[in-house]
């Protein structure tokens, strides 16, 4: 059961991650990679959490 879960999560995860990034990109954010990349850390730990 623990697998669909994780997955699902996953799949979450890299859609927000993707959102944040076009968000950042359409603002021309220089510090654009950062911000995503620590969404993506905080939503992994969630995923793992989860």
């Amino acid at each position: 059961m623990g697998r669909p879960v994780s997955a699902g999560g996953l799949r979450m995860v890299v859609v927000l991650a993707l959102l944040g990034f076009g968000l950042d990109l359409g603002l021309g954010l220089p510090q654009a990679p950062i911000r995503v990349a620590s969404e993506l850390k905080s939503g992994l730990e969630l995923g793992l959490v989860a």
